[in-house]
């Protein structure tokens, strides 16, 4: 099935539309952000999961270390606000990884996500200073995690 970032977001919104009332743009970012990555660090591994559909980044969207916010997408930015609203066409598959990820921070404040983030990330001040607008796949090259691709 072919479907759109457009229809990612919406379904973001159809399946959390309280996201609109919190900081809209920050939430439904980070949310699609946790989406796409599962990043995890131990003392010392560091392991990121891409997550593609039909060889397809599952957001449609890439993501890069924010100037304002801890992760931007340019995609999300060129959203106007009527058009997270409507119907949408997604996979199932994708459809569940949102679910997962929206069940398991629907409780969180956009603040506590953008910390989680920053945390998985282990972005620092420095860090962020150092690499504001690199896209994420690249920093997390440059800070050496097993980055692997995951079809759903």
């Amino acid at each position: 099935m072919n479907y759109t970032f457009k229809d990612f977001i919406r379904c973001i919104n159809h399946l959390m539309p309280e996201t609109w009332e919190r900081n809209r743009w920050s939430y439904i970012t980070y949310i699609a952000f946790l989406t796409q990555y599962d990043i995890s660090r131990r003392l010392i591994f560091k392991k990121a999961v891409k997550y593609i559909h039909n060889g397809e980044l599952i957001s449609k969207t890439s993501f890069y270390i924010g100037e304002f916010l801890v992760i931007q997408s340019k995609d999300i930015e060129e959203i106007e606000h009527e058009e997270i609203f409507g119907e949408y066409s997604i996979p199932r598959s994708v459809e569940e990884r949102i679910k997962t990820i929206i069940d398991r921070y629907r409780n969180y404040k956009g603040w506590q996500i953008s910390l989680e983030i920053r945390r998985m990330l282990n972005l620092t001040l420095e860090k962020w200073i150092d690499y504001r607008g690199m896209d994420v796949d690249e920093y997390l090259y440059l800070e050496r995690y097993k980055l692997r691709h995951k079809e759903i």
